[in-house]
């Protein structure tokens, strides 16, 4: 036997059989192999390379060696079909090529000052684990003898290594599991539990004992739908080689449902056989509550607690299918607050809140259970009645008009309350779908507000509804248009002096110039406009735009008074602050400026009225009463206001000149006017004989298409 050759081979067998027993991990057992191989054997360099567990080959394997005068190899090349082959003396097998046959390929052996080497594989079960590779730099080199018994000593390292890999495995997982904050169980198929780690004790409430002292079975943790589907399908899947996974409830000792997200997997003998199935819940109770939460927002109405447009959009397209189906009547409605604007500029956007709250916990409780109130905007609530004739569903919409009415809130010592005006829509209607009825119960809407408010209006079905739809539609975003892309264009028309035959005023009117360049009137959309509540918004504008152009004829010498209309929804301090406000930052003088608000405004606006007129008044600013004589209102009843002008309306104006009744009735307010201190503006005059007489009874002032059409405001103008 050569020098290198161990004087006792059992002694190496021996000490090699304790290591294989001793449970050192995997890196421990690989050197303490070669340290203790290294007595009995001399090599320079030895090295154990496992294999990658994974793909099966050394380039993600470890390398673990002993003695210094050699590097560890880098080439990783070599897989472990090849490494099963390399039993024998060869001259280097960590070749690039893996080729065992090459004896120093590229030279690598000869930079080494390597002499000779060998490799043997590590098996188990004809698998192999690694390699042991034994390298020398003298001159003696590995006989067969030695490398027979490196293949005994291989055959006990490989089993080892693979055992104590299976070990540090098993160990690691353990840890996972015992630390793991989900709830980890094992179960016989049968579902009699076997295990439950900590985590999974403490959300249970499970004492450390009780698995093992009770008999614990699977279904004794579920509720019952629960338990159905873990039985029924969960481990029935798992057991067939497919992991399951679903959502089911687990019950702790307290009685609490817990939602958990469950994973079921089987788990088999080394022989195949099957052992029992573990079970991972991952307790999913904050994340359901997130997701409640946002299915919350994303139907509910935060302010007032009620559904919102799109729940009430998916609801309503229900009832209208399954109306569609079976017959029955229901019937949607839009109720809309009045004014609300009002309520918000007057008192505050947190007063308007209180008030839509109260409104709508009063309608909601008003309401049948089976009926369905919904806030789909500002101050609009939607309504779908079910099973209920279109009759019903005025009489019913009738009360939850009244209901508005009666709501009132106190703020600041104010009592505040509000009125409601409503369109309802009754449905089926044959190929009607959820767009067409909200545009019925929209347009019956317009029509209760354009009736004086406070209204209910039933859709008529007969008067061709999808033609009045579309053409609101086309006039709403005409209107939504032109205040976004500044389409509002200001038009003026000559007010002369009767007796000077000159202009002396223009008033001031609004135009919508449509992106086609046709241009809308105002009876095409004001009305449109109030009910939208965005005639404010108009009015601010053509208020802000008619001032700078009166600022720009005084300032080149031509100044000259302009008459500016408020609308009866926009009257009210704010609207007369605003203006002041512009004004005053302008420069304007006051005197230059009439504003005009209609008969109608004083009776409907009542004590906003009031302030606007005294507000504008006080700040040197002239105001008109507009359409005298088409309303109720007497002169004796405006007299307390500090008006300036009265404008006879032009239904009594186009009448002057055939209609002697008319006449008289004209005289007598001319000479009432001029008793309480008024000036009187007639409009209308078509012909030069209405002009005569109304210089006959004193009138000052006069317009109409006799005098002068309405024309462009130029930008830069010139009276």
């Amino acid at each position: 036997m050569p020098e290198s050759t161990p004087t006792n081979e059992m002694e190496l067998l021996r000490d090699i059989s304790r290591i294989g027993v001793s449970g050192l991990g995997v890196e421990d057992l690989g050197l303490t192999f070669l340290e203790t191989l290294q007595r009995h054997i001399s090599f320079d360099r030895g090295v154990v390379r496992t294999v990658d567990h994974t793909s099966g080959e050394f380039s993600g394997g470890v390398a673990y060696g002993v003695g210094s005068k050699l590097p560890l190899p880098t080439d990783r090349t070599i897989t472990a079909t090849q490494a099963i082959g390399l039993g024998r003396i060869v001259t280097d097998v960590t070749n690039s090529s893996g080729d065992p046959e090459d004896p120093d390929p590229g030279g690598q052996i000869a930079s080494l000052g390597l002499k000779s080497s060998v490799t043997v594989p590590l098996l188990t079960d004809e698998a192999a684990v690694g390699i042991l590779t034994l390298r020398r730099t003298s001159e003696i080199g590995f006989d067969e003898a030695e490398v027979d018994l490196l293949r005994i000593v291989a055959n006990q390292l490989g089993p080892s290594l693979d055992n104590s890999f299976l070990l540090e495995t098993v160990s690691n997982l353990a840890a996972i599991v015992e630390t793991s904050p989900d709830i980890i169980l094992r179960a016989s198929i049968e579902g009699h539990v076997e295990y439950v780690n900590p985590s999974g004790r403490q959300v249970l409430n499970l004492p450390e004992t009780y698995v093992s002292d009770h008999g614990l079975n699977i279904k004794d943790l579920l509720d019952q739908a629960s338990s159905d589907s873990l039985i029924n399908s969960g481990i029935p899947t798992a057991v067939g080689g497919h992991p399951w996974s679903g959502e089911l409830n687990v019950i702790d000792r307290e009685e609490r449902l817990i939602p958990v997200e469950t994973l079921v997997v089987a788990n088999f003998h080394r022989n195949g056989s099957l052992r029992g199935v573990s079970i991972s819940m991952r307790d999913i109770a904050a994340r359901k509550e997130a997701e409640d939460e946002l299915q919350r927002l994303a139907t509910t109405d935060t302010l007032t607690g009620l559904p919102n447009r799109y729940q009430l959009g998916i609801l309503l397209d229900q009832a209208n299918r399954s109306a569609k189906r079976t017959g029955a009547k229901h019937a949607l409605v839009f109720l809309d607050l009045d004014a609300f604007k009002l309520v918000n500029d007057t008192h505050g956007h947190s007063v308007g809140d209180e008030l839509i709250r109260a409104v709508g916990a009063r309608l909601d409780q008003s309401l049948r259970s089976s009926d369905l109130i919904a806030r789909v905007g500002g101050d609009e609530f939607n309504v779908i009645l079910y099973d209920a004739t279109a009759e019903d569903a005025y009489s019913k919409t009738a009360e939850l008009v009244s209901i508005v009415s009666d709501v009132s809130i106190t703020a600041r010592g104010d009592l505040v309350q509000i009125s409601a005006s409503a369109g309802v829509a009754s449905f089926p209607v044959e190929d009607a779908s959820v767009e067409d009825l909200t545009s019925f119960a929209d347009i019956a809407l317009y029509q209760a507000k354009d009736a004086g408010r406070n209204q209910v209006v039933l859709y008529d079905h007969s008067q061709g509804g999808r033609d009045v739809v579309t053409a609101l539609q086309q006039k709403r975003r005409a209107i939504l248009d032109a205040l976004t892309n500044h389409r509002l264009t200001l038009y003026r028309q000559p007010i002369y002096g009767v007796a000077s035959r000159k202009i002396e005023m223009y008033e001031v009117l609004v135009r919508i110039k449509n992106a086609d360049g046709k241009i809308m009137n105002p009876a095409e959309f004001i009305a449109e406009a109030e009910s939208l509540d965005l005639i404010q918004q108009i009015d601010e504008r053509v208020i802000a735009a008619a001032l700078h152009r009166s600022k720009k004829l005084s300032d080149s010498g031509q100044g000259i008074v302009l008459t500016i209309n408020v609308s009866s929804r926009s009257v009210g301090i704010e609207m007369a602050e605003y203006a002041i406000s512009i004004g005053t930052e302008l420069g304007i003088n006051p005197a230059d400026i009439v504003f005009e608000i209609t008969e109608t405004a004083t009776q409907r606006s009542g004590s906003h009225a009031v302030a606007f007129v005294n507000r504008l008044a006080n700040a040197g600013y002239r105001v008109a009463i507009d359409d005298f004589g088409s309303g109720t209102t007497s002169l004796k009843q405006i007299r307390t206001l500090p008006f300036h002008h009265l404008k006879l309306d032009g239904s009594l104006v186009q009448t002057l000149a055939h209609d002697e009744h008319d006449r008289g009735f004209a005289k007598a307010i001319c000479d009432l006017a001029h008793a309480i201190g008024l000036e009187v503006v007639a409009e209308f005059v078509q012909d030069e004989e209405t002009l005569t007489f109304l210089g006959e009874i004193g009138v000052e002032y006069a317009q109409g298409y006799h005098l002068g059409r309405p024309e462009p405001f130029p930008l830069d103008p010139e009276p």
